[in-house]
């Protein structure tokens, strides 16, 4: 979405390029764009386009900016999302293991407390693999948070250049409307 409104700024600037380009070919005024009397305007112009030109750069970086930090947030949803199936398949395994311990109880037989005991164990190991799979889960969101909390502002930053660029775009105007 953010590089459609993306392109939505910068068709406007573009054609703007093109019609100054096209306008600073033509005479004004009845006298040609290399005269003496031109050359300010040609000197204006040039910083125009310029300034234009790194305002676009600009964007662009931005842009590609944001697009590898959504590659970054992607990747790390697609790892969350296989911890938290970890997580899922561990919790089944205990719950199961527990079912086999409540079992086992009932029989009474000594290979039943060996199996308990073993079961136990087994039990505790699933136990701790869920919280160290909880506890990089919990990291991982927090850094999902703070990539996402950097897109935004890399966002707010493209919002913030979209006034300078219409003032440089109102200034080229202006500026080609009193030279016409």
């Amino acid at each position: 979405m953010a590089i459609s409104k993306l392109h939505a700024l910068l068709f406007p600037f573009l054609f703007a390029l093109i019609l100054t380009q096209i306008r600073a070919d033509d005479v004004v005024d009845g006298v040609s764009v290399g005269s003496d009397d031109s050359h300010a305007f040609r000197i204006e112009l040039d910083k125009l386009t310029s300034k234009i030109q790194s305002l676009e750069s600009l964007v662009h970086k931005k842009t590609e900016e944001l697009k590898s930090k959504d590659e970054i947030i992607a990747g790390k949803e697609k790892a969350i999302a296989e911890k938290e199936h970890t997580i899922n398949e561990k919790t089944d395994s205990i719950t199961s293991l527990r079912s086999e311990v409540a079992s086992l109880k009932v029989k009474g037989s000594s290979d039943a407390k060996e199996q308990i005991e073993k079961a136990h164990t087994r039990s505790q190991e699933l136990e701790k693999q869920v919280e160290k799979l909880q506890f990089e889960l919990d990291l991982k969101t927090k850094l999902r948070e703070a990539l996402e909390t950097r897109s935004k502002e890399l966002e707010q930053k493209m919002l913030d250049i979209n006034p300078k660029l219409q003032e440089v775009r109102f200034s080229v105007i202006v500026f080609l409307m009193h030279y016409q």
